[in-house]
Formats: structure tokens, C-alpha cells, sequence
């Protein structure tokens, strides 16, 4: 029962990575990817697109970067 739940998040992980890389402005092969990463490893792919949020948030000066 605990293995479907770590499914569930991990699939969870794989839908958001891909959301988030097409908000981010990525061509749809690279959305896969990043989905494929999500699914393999979760909270990894979602950490290192969050900081590309961020990053991008502080180039285009917007208020969301500041920290």
C-alpha cells in the first residue's frame, strides 16, 4: 500500500515538472523530459526548475525574485 502512495507522489512530481517547463517557455520535447525526470526523481526536478522560476523572476526584475 505504501509503494502505490510513492507512486502517486513521484507521478504528481512527473505532471508538475512538466507544467512548470512549459511555463517556463520550453519546447514540448523538453517538457517530456522534464516529466521523465520528475517521475524518476521527484523532488530533485522540481527543486532545480523552482530555481529556474526564481532566476528568471530576478532577470526580468519582477517582485517575485527578490528575496
Amino acid at each position: 500500500m505504501t509503494y502505490s502512495y510513492v507512486g502517486l507522489i513521484f507521478l504528481t512530481c512527473a505532471v508538475l515538472s512538466a507544467k512548470w517547463a512549459s511555463d517556463l517557455g520550453f519546447r514540448q520535447s523538453r517538457q517530456v523530459l522534464w516529466g521523465i525526470a520528475g517521475l524518476i526523481s521527484g523532488p530533485l526536478a522540481l527543486l532545480l526548475l523552482y530555481v529556474r522560476f526564481v532566476r528568471k523572476y530576478q532577470a526580468d526584475g519582477l517582485p517575485a525574485g527578490r528575496w
